[in-house]
């Protein structure tokens, strides 16, 4: 079975880590990128095509609601949000 494609967007680097390890332990889920800044995601979900965006709510700058937002539909990964 293909590997579920996943990105990462925090800007915290705790947060990151602690999602990475948590995705470490399902084997189903390959995590392809991580973002530190919303303005990073529109790029990299242009270059990767993730099934699936693991989303923090409160980023600098731009929150991560209106981030996905800007991600056209038709490529907008399935998204879970996180946050502290």
């Amino acid at each position: 079975m293909k590997p579920i494609r996943a990105i990462v967007l925090e800007d915290e680097p705790a947060g990151r880590a602690n999602l990475r390890k948590l995705l470490a332990d399902e084997g189903d889920i390959q995590l392809c990128a991580e973002c530190e800044s919303p303005f990073e995601l529109d790029r990299v979900v242009e270059e990767l095509s993730p099934d699936l965006l693991f989303l923090d709510v409160q980023l600098p700058g731009r929150d991560g609601i209106t981030a996905a937002l800007a991600v056209p539909a038709e490529t907008r990964p399935v998204t879970i949000l996180v946050t502290a």
